[in-house]
């Protein structure tokens, strides 16, 4: 878990994944990806929470964050494709693997009730001991891309 050294932050990004599901680590590689094109002051506003954002809610209230932006991988949207969502977008809950358990509006309100949004990267799979497919990797160079100019340039998510 990446930790903001009691840091405040107006956007937090949080990845999630399991880096030994092949795909799912599309949140994780996004992060890491993310973290290198920030400048130091911003990289703790970047967590890498594998064992699913609920994990990370106390650092997150912490943080005082106006918005936060969890980005995960989904079997929904084609490989590669990036999706944002809100906590009660149609076919989210759907989307997302298995791994995650805690409906999207709980997970809000335990992060304090702020404004959360979901950067979905689409996937072929996820199963054990598989590596990330190129489509995720390119899924998760994007999602940094975008989280990048969000936190640079204050660019708001689209509205879902």
């Amino acid at each position: 878990v990446g930790v903001s050294g009691g840091r405040r932050c107006r956007v937090v990004v949080v990845g999630t994944g399991h880096p030994l599901m092949g795909d799912d680590a599309a949140g994780l590689l996004a992060v890491e990806e993310l973290r290198g094109m920030l400048p130091p002051g911003l990289r703790g506003c970047v967590l890498e929470c594998p064992m699913g954002p609920e994990h990370c809610t106390d650092i997150v209230r912490g943080m005082g964050p106006e918005l936060v932006v969890v980005v995960d991988a989904a079997l929904g949207p084609g490989p590669g494709e990036l999706v944002w969502a809100e906590p009660g977008s149609p076919g989210l809950r759907e989307w997302l693997p298995s791994t995650h358990n805690i409906p999207p509006r709980l997970l809000a309100g335990l992060m304090g009730g702020v404004k959360l949004r979901f950067l979905l990267i689409g996937v072929e799979r996820v199963e054990p001991g598989a590596a990330a497919s190129a489509s995720a990797r390119r899924g998760a160079r994007e999602a940094a891309r975008v989280l990048a100019a969000l936190l640079l340039g204050g660019r708001a998510p689209p509205a879902s």
